[in-house]
């Protein structure tokens, strides 16, 4: 059993969507407040995550900007951005809850990634793997996908 953020290719696996995760621009509201726009530095992933679509899209809105951190850890660069080393594109389940930060609405983060619940043929229908499947699906909605969007 998995849970991924990219669906999996294989025909034998089962798979099932659990929930979406939505994404936006946060920075530290001192940050945000003493830095004009066009002089925000960046908090993002190192080069072996370069791919994901929340680092694609900040990068575009970057714009060459400098990144004074980068990381392969959403802990670091959730801290750093508290810490007001800069904006970066976090996800809403960290940010919107957080009193040290704010959501810049303006560009709107398109990114929304899909947690998928991956079970191979042979365990699935284990009653342990059972249990803990129906349990991480009860635990995020009855509903085939519940949306943690902004």
């Amino acid at each position: 059993m998995a849970l991924r953020l990219s669906r999996p290719t294989a025909a034998e696996l089962a798979v099932r969507p659990l929930i979406e995760i939505g994404y936006g621009l946060y920075g530290a509201k001192e940050y945000l407040a003493g830095a004009k726009k066009d002089a925000w530095e960046f908090i993002g992933y190192e080069e072996s995550l370069l791919a994901t679509p929340q680092q694609k899209w900040l990068e575009k809105i970057a714009a060459g900007r400098p990144f004074p951190l980068r990381s392969n850890d959403l802990s670091s660069l959730y801290q750093a951005v508290r810490a007001g080393l800069g904006v970066s594109a976090l996800p809403h389940f960290l940010g919107r809850h957080d009193p040290l930060l704010k959501l810049v609405t303006a560009p709107a983060c398109p990114v929304v990634l899909t947690v998928w619940l991956v079970m191979h043929p042979e365990v699935r229908r284990s009653p342990r793997i059972r249990a803990v499947a129906d349990g991480l699906i009860e635990l995020f909605g009855k509903a085939s996908v519940k949306r943690l969007a902004g």
